[in-house]
């Protein structure tokens, strides 16, 4: 009897990549993915000279009070991306307890067990 083939998956880059998008999708981070993406390829696309003048130039802005907008932008997607991570966890604990109360009450009524709803 012939073996069965054994396949394996190459991963690349662009696999990568498009798993980063879908999970910041699934968990409600993908504005902030998408940001971090473009400021991404614009820095790679960047001399080193010029990245170095412009990390200086975001310096000074800050030192100045000129990006303070900016500042509280980015500490208020941060804040929202710990906050929509806590209430998710928090929805999937209140679901997983009213199926088991479900389930109880079904046993309860029944007398049997009834399928599972548990998420």
């Amino acid at each position: 009897m012939p073996k069965a083939k054994e396949t394996q998956l190459k991963i690349g880059f662009w696999h990568a990549v498009r798993d980063i998008f879908v999970t910041s999708i699934n968990k409600g981070q993908f504005p902030m993915a998408i940001a971090g993406a473009i400021v991404f390829v614009a820095l790679a696309k960047m001399p080193w000279e010029a990245i170095r003048d412009v990390l200086q130039r975001v310096i000074d802005k800050l030192d100045q009070g000129g990006l303070l907008g900016w500042l509280l932008w980015i500490l208020t997607a941060a804040a929202w991306a710990f906050i929509s991570k806590r209430i998710r966890k928090t929805h999937v604990t209140e679901v997983r307890r009213i199926a088991k109360e479900k389930s109880d009450l079904h046993q309860k009524l029944l007398g049997s067990d009834a399928p599972s709803s548990e998420p």
